[in-house]
């Protein structure tokens, strides 16, 4: 070791002194170290082994036999702890590293050189990579004993010979190299692997016995099976080079090379050539990038700089497949625990006093270049204007909904305006009256709008359609991160066009869901912008390798206010909570941010629960019908209804060929969609949508209540993932269509306008067209004038009109409903019950007319029919 070198060895070869590991029942580990005449620098690598592993772990040193040398000698008077495997001949490096795998008993297997010295904190960060089932080998930096770069990956070139990044040929030295990324492969004196994996895999192939690019080979076909090989940066290793064997043997070098020629000839046909400058060593070391992404700081305001560098931070965390570089001058900007976490997203962070000439450097390299001095990236005047179009068209179908029989104001909506009142009376409920379940939310804030205005239906269907559009904007951002970490060289413009197709799918949304977009109900458009902001930030906290406590509680958060809203959503809640916590299962900060964002986000509910004998808890009324029949009524009749391929009797739309060749074509397009997001994306969070829409249909079986599929609206609860996949299908057949004619991106996305609108909208808006005549709700109105007019202030009758006079009075007339429908309003309804029958009206539907119901005899009332209203007055 050189004098002043910031690795001292400490160890047993140094000291003297034994080196112990202790006893493991159960180990994490385990570590592998093949040694073959090794003199007694492998106890300094054992020494920093036992020092430095904070994890169970156990070691085993496979000592091939060597000839007038042998390491089990030493390694049996001077360690405890360590097993010692003694094959009978030399098994060579790959061989030798089988051989311990065979022995070993962790689920990890970390192969070691004997001349390897690892660090404090060297194995948690190569652990945390392998939490990415895409990653099959992680392997740290290699540094020299004074410090320097030895390697940071290697890169394999079209002749078979490979280049260590940072080595002497490709940048050499340069400690800028030292950041997460995948690699061809990486030197295998540090590697931490799988071990069924890699028994699966077969090991190391005997061919390269006894050493000599099986690391390499390995590698190739780790890239072969559709994972990679990651460099963890965080913590680089010291390998002293030369000290595992008796010396480099160039005649066993080359014949393995022609062996490794020979096995990937295909392969290397499509590998680059050896680069003879700066730009080549990027192209190399950068070609399994899909995108190389140059984000540009040079303001002198440092507050500027560092919140460029999280926007280049969130980058690289968001698209891990993409090259993003964070250029600046400003060195102080940056604190090291944002380095640190640079270095961890895989962010290549580079401090130059040019920043113009560096990014000069750079302008073939970088397909995107986001420079702060810029701005923002203006969208194009298309997209401006297909947004527009999208926010008319939405626009001018709840017009014709509004003025359709669909727009008449029903009891479920009335019963938020008439909860608005009481809530300015001083009443707070927890959840919606005469049921355990459901918040009120819209309630409350229509309240403040109805003191100062006054109670009105369109402005009351407004709250809803308001937080739908709210859905709609966070649908589309979701459909754009999705895309953004897909293939292809258009990534930016396809992520935009996904957002605006998802966004505008929500917003003009198809058949049942149109008109569920317009009815005011208690937590359903508000519970699917809350459902919609929890997959996003589930993304989000999937993607991030270490994130702060947070994202997981705002993730928390709004999982537990969408239950409280509708215990339905957990149909989708659920799901994407479980990939989250698979992901990060040995993060604790997750788990709590987690579990304390719920328990606060659901905790009105809970609380409520707890002071009134946990009623939440008890089953509701038995519906008819067993689990597979509900499942498959979600399937045959709640999406097609919903997406507008069957009416409210379920007959199919618009046609009874058509309408299943539609629903056809919206399954297929889903799927295609599904696939594209996972396979051509490498993030964790590409598994989200699938899990989501593979459960969300089992779950909701389990909900008996949710069988009803007649008016669609349970479609409510899948609809945001079928619009997201549906918009990634679409993009991304845009983009291949473009990249085959110019004009194939407008024509595709145009089709998908005319199908959506044709199929899916149309058949719903011709229906309603046809009854788009004057105001839906004038006789409900005229109903609640003549009861006022003729002086009275309470009403009985029909659930189903008592709720709407309440509401459309302006609070001026007081409601009780008939049995056996719930009891929303428990005062409402014992003042109406207790006052003179001689001045309650009665009100019912032409089918539920019962004058027996009556309080006085029927001959002592005015019984006028207005509009689909029975209405009985007492007479003077």
């Amino acid at each position: 070791m050189t004098a002043g070198s910031p690795f001292e060895l400490t160890g047993a070869s140094a000291t003297g002194l034994r080196v112990d590991v202790p006893p493991c029942a159960e180990p994490v580990v385990s570590i592998v170290i093949v040694t073959y005449g090794t003199d007694d620098v492998v106890l300094d690598a054992l020494t920093a082994v036992a020092r430095h592993t904070t994890v169970p772990h156990e070691v085993i040193v496979v000592d091939n036999p060597a000839p007038g040398r042998s390491t089990r000698d030493l390694l049996r008077t001077t360690t405890a702890g360590v097993t010692v495997v003694t094959p009978d001949e030399n098994l060579g490096f790959g061989g030798g590293c089988d051989a311990g795998v065979e022995r070993s008993r962790g689920d990890l297997v970390c192969f070691l050189n004997p001349d390897v010295i690892v660090t404090e904190g060297w194995i948690t960060p190569l652990m945390a990579a392998l939490d990415d089932p895409v990653v099959a080998v992680a392997a740290p930096p290699l540094l020299d004993p004074d410090g320097s770069l030895q390697e940071a990956g290697q890169a394999v070139l079209a002749d078979g010979f490979t280049m260590a990044i940072g080595g002497p040929e490709l940048f050499p030295g340069d400690t800028g190299q030292l950041f997460d990324r995948d690699v061809d492969y990486a030197s295998a004196a540090c590697w931490l692997v799988r071990r069924d994996e890699h028994l699966e895999r077969g090991g190391f192939d005997r061919r390269f016995h006894p050493a000599y690019f099986e690391d390499a080979d390995y590698g190739l076909r780790v890239e072969q099976a559709g994972q990679v090989t990651r460099l963890v940066a965080a913590r680089p290793v010291v390998h002293l080079r030369g000290g595992g064997g008796a010396g480099r043997d160039y005649e066993l070098s080359s014949r393995a090379l022609t062996t490794f020629r020979e096995l990937h000839a295909e392969e290397l046909l499509g590998r680059p050539q050896r680069p003879d400058d700066t730009a080549g060593a990027l192209a190399l070391r950068d070609r399994r990038c899909r995108n190389r992404v140059l984000h540009v700081a040079r303001e002198p305001d440092g507050g500027r700089v560092a919140e460029r560098f999280r926007a280049a931070l969130h980058a690289a965390e968001r698209a891990p497949r993409d090259r993003v570089t964070f250029v600046t001058d400003h060195r102080d900007s940056l604190t090291p625990t944002e380095l640190v976490a640079a270095r961890r997203a895989g962010l290549e962070v580079v401090v130059v006093s040019e920043v113009d000439v560096f990014v000069a450097s750079r302008a073939d390299w970088a397909t995107q270049v986001i420079d702060a001095t810029a701005g923002r990236r203006r969208p194009s005047s298309a997209l401006v204007a297909s947004v527009v179009a999208i926010a008319v068209a939405g626009i001018v179908a709840r017009w014709i909904v509004l003025r359709s029989s669909a727009g008449r104001l029903n009891a479920d909506e009335a019963y938020t305006g008439v909860q608005s009142f009481e809530i300015l009376r001083g009443q707070f409920p927890v959840v919606l009256g005469g049921t355990a379940y459901t918040a009120v939310f819209e309630s409350y804030l229509y309240a403040p709008y109805a003191a100062t205005f006054g109670a009105g239906i369109l402005s009351l269907k407004l709250v809803a359609t308001g937080f739908w559009a709210v859905a709609s904007i966070v649908i589309g951002a979701i459909a754009r991160d999705v895309v953004v970490g897909l293939d292809g060289p258009d990534r930016h413009h396809a992520a935009d066009r996904a957002a605006v197709l998802a966004g505008g799918l929500a917003w003009v949304a198809p058949g049942a869901l149109l008109t569920l977009s317009t009815n005011a109900y208690e937590s359903y458009a508000s519970g699917m912008a809350v459902t919609a902001t929890a997959f996003w930030l589930a993304r989000r906290l999937t993607d991030h390798h270490d994130p702060s406590w947070r994202v997981p509680f705002a993730l928390g958060f709004a999982a537990g206010l969408g239950f409280w809203m509708h215990p339905m959503f957990l149909s989708t809640l659920v799901p994407m909570l479980l990939v989250v916590v698979l992901r990060h299962r040995t993060n604790l900060t997750v788990w709590v941010g987690v579990t304390v964002g719920g328990l606060v986000g659901c905790g009105p509910l809970l609380l409520w629960n707890a002071l009134n004998s946990w009623p939440s808890l008890t089953s509701p009324t038995d519906v008819p019908g067993t689990y597979g029949e509900r499942f498959t009524t979600f399937l045959r009749d709640l999406v097609p209804r919903a997406f507008g391929l069957r009416d409210g009797a379920l007959e199919w739309m618009p046609g009874p060929v058509l309408g299943p060749a539609l629903y056809a074509l919206l399954i297929a397009s889903v799927l295609f969609g599904v696939v594209v997001a996972v396979r051509r994306d490498r993030r964790p969070s590409r598994f989200l949508l699938p899990v989501v829409l593979l459960a969300v249909f089992p779950i909701m079986a389990l909900f008996q209540p949710l069988v009803f599929a007649a008016d669609g609206r349970y479609g409510i609860i899948s609809f945001p993932f079928i619009v997201v996949a549906l918009a990634v299908a679409i993009s991304r057949a845009a983009s291949w269509a473009g990249a085959r004619q110019g004009a194939g991106v407008p024509a595709v996305v145009a089709l998908a306008a005319v199908v959506w609108v044709a199929g899916y909208l149309g058949p719903q808006l011709r229906l309603l067209l046809d009854e788009t005549d004057g105001d839906p709700n004038a006789g409900i109105v005229e109903v609640a004038d003549r009861i006022s007019a003729a002086g009275f202030e309470h009403v009985n009758g029909s659930y189903w009109r008592v709720l709407p006079v309440e509401f459309v009075s302006n609070d001026t007339i007081t409601g009780a409903v008939l049995a056996p429908l719930p009891v929303r309003f428990p005062e409402r309804q014992r003042t109406t019950e207790a006052a003179d029958p001689r001045v309650v009206a009665f009100v019912f539907q032409p089918d539920d007319d019962d004058p027996a119901r009556l309080l006085l005899p029927v001959d002592d009332y005015d019984r006028l029919v207005i509009g689909d209203t029975v209405l009985y007055l007492p007479r003077p």
